[in-house]
């Protein structure tokens, strides 16, 4: 080893990194000869095209451009859910704007979108709002199969802030 340099075998350090990711790739290769931690081009144009799109349940997102806190959802008569949280802006130099995309995860797995009043979503702050909105139930949707409601943020089309929270069941 050459004293004070870190080379093993006369490589620069930036010789010796792309011979360990060669190494790397090929032990990752399949035995067709694809490498097998990249998806091929199909399966990365599906993963674009629902990347970011509102209504569905994925992993929690927060690109920290909005906070969420204090969210309640309950049963409300007339098969309706009513949605109380507050969004906070952690940047009040910068004007935040955009809407929330609510939907709920049903019993069955599915996720439906709740129809809302667009004036009880939409949000232009610098600091602080407090929102309030109610919502039906979507058609053929029992109160008790209501499992989550998924809240999401967007702003200049793209979701900043994803979601889910447990919906406690109907009161009898």
């Amino acid at each position: 080893m050459v004293a004070g340099t870190g080379q093993a075998n006369g490589l620069t350090p930036g010789q010796a990194a792309d011979q360990a990711t060669g190494q790397a790739s090929a032990e990752a290769a399949g035995a067709n000869g694809t490498d097998a931690r990249v998806p091929d081009a199909a399966s990365q144009a599906v993963a674009a095209a629902v990347a970011d799109s509102p209504g569905e349940a994925r992993e929690a997102l927060s690109t920290g451009e909005a906070r969420v806190d204090n969210v309640t959802v309950r049963h409300a008569s007339g098969k309706r859910l009513r949605i109380n949280f507050d969004l906070t802006n952690p940047d009040p130099k910068k004007q935040l704007t955009g809407q929330a995309v609510l939907s709920v995860l049903a019993a069955d797995g599915r996720i439906l979108p709740l129809k809302v009043d667009p004036d009880t979503i939409r949000f232009q702050i610098s600091r602080f709002k407090k929102m309030v909105t109610t919502a039906p139930l979507p058609e053929g949707m029992a109160p008790a199969d209501v499992q989550t409601l998924v809240v999401e943020l967007e702003t200049e089309g793209r979701i900043i802030y994803r979601e889910q929270y447990p919906v406690p069941a109907p009161e009898k």
